[in-house]
């Protein structure tokens, strides 16, 4: 009898988990942004400084480096990431420099610098200045901006890989 039950209460989650889904509800326990639920937003082809975004991170051997690592999640992305939330600083034409801070157009981003190592000693990778391309976004954390893994490591991402805008519902 509680093996029944158990299996019961199992299926009404799993369908109350998905429903939630298909409605583009979505849970973060990253520590880029703040754990809890988000929601998504209409896709749309242009996207705006100051956005916050879900997105899949492009399938380059730095980024799969970095899920060995443990600073991105396995998922449904292609090379096995999971969709991850960030903030749009930079489009397509704008200038990004790396100085003391990370600089688009240069102005300075506030609060913002690259680590040379992960919290573990190991080398982090060191990007050149580069000019957006098009179609692309520059991708980064104002929640953690220290410890986020984002675009100051891994460079720019396609437009395409945007899954939507995300809006936080609940969180802590």
């Amino acid at each position: 009898m509680q093996k029944k039950y158990i299996t019961s209460i199992t299926l009404i989650v799993f369908f109350l988990t998905l429903s939630f889904y298909l409605l583009g509800y979505r849970f973060n326990h990253s520590t880029s942004y703040p754990f809890g639920i988000y929601r998504l937003t209409t896709q749309k082809t242009h996207y705006t400084k100051g956005e916050l975004i879900l997105f899949c991170p492009p399938n380059k051997p730095i980024l799969r480096a970095a899920l060995e690592r443990h600073y991105l999640n396995i998922g449904r992305c292609d090379g096995g990431f999971e969709p991850v939330i960030k903030k749009i600083f930079g489009v397509a034409g704008d200038k990004i420099s790396f100085t003391q801070t990370i600089n688009i157009n240069n102005t300075p981003v506030p609060h913002t610098r690259r680590l040379q190592k992960d919290s573990q000693g190991r080398p982090l990778p060191q990007l050149s200045n580069f000019v957006i391309s098009p179609h692309h976004i520059f991708v980064l954390s104002d929640h953690k901006p220290v410890i986020s893994f984002d675009s100051r490591y891994f460079g720019e991402v396609n437009i395409n890989n945007v899954i939507g805008g995300i809006k936080p519902i609940l969180t802590h």
